[in-house]
């Protein structure tokens, strides 16, 4: 099973402007290396996918314009388990790299491990907003 954390990174003001997430330790935008932002904090945390099954933006094209090239996991939530899928964009699939720990384009996390790891990232957000 996958772990999740989440990095959040700062602004050149000091100010946190995005949430980055990692799975296993790895920055999973980083990885995919086409060069995407995190998501504004608030917004990211705010999102319902985050919680029950639906769709969820976890990176933005580096112009800043979150409907430019979006990094979107399609999450399911069952009762023991998450699991993230990856939803291609357009045929330049951002979800093709392998990492050491496996393809990116899927990640499946114990609940309870999920719940705790949201959780914890969203107070963490919340403190230094």
């Amino acid at each position: 099973m996958a772990r999740l954390s989440f990095k959040l990174t700062e602004d050149e003001r000091g100010l946190v402007s995005q949430t980055r997430i990692l799975v296993d330790d790895i920055d999973i935008l980083s990885e995919i290396g086409a060069n995407l932002l995190g998501i504004e904090s608030p917004i990211f945390f705010s999102q319902p996918a985050l919680k029950s099954s639906g769709e969820l933006l976890i990176g933005q094209c580096s112009c800043g314009v979150i409907d430019c090239r979006n990094a979107v996991m399609i999450t399911h939530h069952s009762h023991d388990y998450v699991e993230w899928t990856a939803r291609d964009q357009d045929s330049n699939s951002w979800c093709t790299r392998d990492t050491v720990n496996g393809a990116l384009d899927k990640f499946t996390f114990v609940r309870s491990e999920y719940d705790t790891a949201l959780e914890k990232g969203s107070r963490l957000a919340k403190k230094v907003l």
